[in-house]
């Protein structure tokens, strides 16, 4: 599992950047010194994405929670995921409710601006793939929220329809997001 559509000159949207996030920093008790190793975590996963080779890699990264139930055998994923939303609707199942999400602000995004030269210089990322890795850090960050305050999930959801219609403005993007669907491959640009 990864969230690929960085490889496609675009951010996660569709709720793809707040769930890591929130995964990430709900996971354990973060004191107050963690959350930029927290905030670290979560822009890696979604800016540099290496698939997980193994469910417990992907629990591991942040895309399955504990309670998630792994299906090893591929055939019977469809049937199993029936059985599991037919049992949730049996038990009552009630989605849980939006919880304000804390976020690092300026704070987080002078940290990955330090960063990005020497992502670049290390070839670690190429030029245009920088403009979106930065829109990522802006939506996990909290856009102009300020360090240590909290959002609603909606506001952070916002942020990313944003982002993505940003990336998708630009003619790189556009490009990067061709060239993966014709190809099946990035684009580095």
């Amino acid at each position: 599992m990864a969230l690929v559509e960085v490889g496609a000159g675009l951010v996660p949207a569709g709720g793809g950047c707040v769930q890591m996030w929130k995964r990430l920093s709900e996971s354990s008790v973060v004191t107050p010194t963690d959350w930029l190793a927290v905030f670290l975590q979560a822009f890696q996963t979604i800016a540099m994405p290496m698939p997980s080779s193994s469910a417990q890699e992907a629990r591991k990264k942040g895309f399955l929670r504990p309670q998630d139930r792994i299906v090893f055998n591929r055939d019977y994923l469809i049937g199993e995921a029936k059985k599991e939303v037919l049992r949730m609707v049996e038990d009552g199942y009630v989605p849980p409710a939006k919880m304000p999400i804390k976020v690092m602000g300026h704070y987080a995004m002078g940290a990955v601006d330090a960063n990005i030269p020497d992502m670049l210089a290390g070839f670690k990322i190429a030029p245009h793939i920088s403009t979106v890795v930065r829109r990522v850090a802006y939506i996990i960050s909290g856009g102009t929220a300020l360090p240590g305050s909290e959002i609603s999930e909606d506001y952070m959801l916002s942020l990313e329809r944003e982002m993505f219609v940003d990336c998708w403005k630009t003619e790189g993007s556009q490009r990067m997001a061709e060239h993966m669907a014709t190809k099946g491959k990035p684009l580095f640009i």
